[in-house]
């Protein structure tokens, strides 16, 4: 998933609109700084680099939720700036962007983010036009969009010495598409995964 949606943001970049070392801000529509240091911004590089001091703290699993649950779902800005509803100060390290590695799916909800601020087009609906179709490949990172739902593989977890299906246990019943008629491009990007929800062949990727 991060493979695609770092390239869907470098096809941006090639196309000159914006530098890899651009703060974000202007782009993304706030002011996303950690607060630790306020004066540091926060660039596509670093992003791309999981070095932007972004990190999953205890907010992210409730923004996540709340983003696969509610319509519309939940700005982007209010797990990443203080006082939004789903903040928590560990959302941020403690160490200045740019000089620490922590791997993050947060970081690459921004860049979703950013994707569909500087495209103009839903982060699903870009990779499928700009990178899935032009390569021919079943891949997307909506499920409804699958050719084959029978091919999707189940994810399941042990509990009490029983696998448990946790995701994408359709059993061959497409999934009635997700209603996006009132979600505003470029407000939360993670709504479609960039993080970790594309659904693709062993083959295909």
């Amino acid at each position: 998933s991060k493979t695609v949606a770092a390239t869907a943001v470098m096809q941006l970049y090639e196309q000159g609109k914006f530098q890899l070392d651009d703060d974000i801000s202007p782009y993304i529509g706030f002011t996303l700084r950690n607060p630790n240091y306020p004066s540091d911004p926060i660039t596509f590089r670093m992003l791309l680099s999981h070095t932007a001091s972004v990190q999953d703290g205890s907010g992210y699993d409730g923004f996540l939720s709340a983003t696969g649950s509610l319509n519309p779902p939940p700005p982007i800005s209010s797990v990443l700036v203080p006082n939004g509803a789903y903040f928590s100060s560990n959302m941020w390290q403690k160490h200045k962007p740019g000089t620490y590695f922590t791997y993050t799916n947060m970081g690459f909800g921004i860049i979703g983010t950013l994707v569909e601020k500087i495209s103009g087009e839903r982060f699903d609906q870009y990779c499928a036009k700009h990178i899935l179709q032009p390569l021919s490949l079943d891949a997307s990172f909506n499920v409804s969009d699958l050719h084959n739902i029978n091919n999707l593989a189940v994810l399941y977890r042990t509990s009490g010495g029983q696998w448990i299906a946790q995701a994408d246990n359709y059993q061959g019943i497409q999934p009635a598409p997700r209603d996006y008629s009132s979600y505003t491009i470029g407000s939360n990007g993670s709504l479609f995964g960039p993080q970790g929800n594309l659904r693709i062949s062993a083959k295909d990727l």
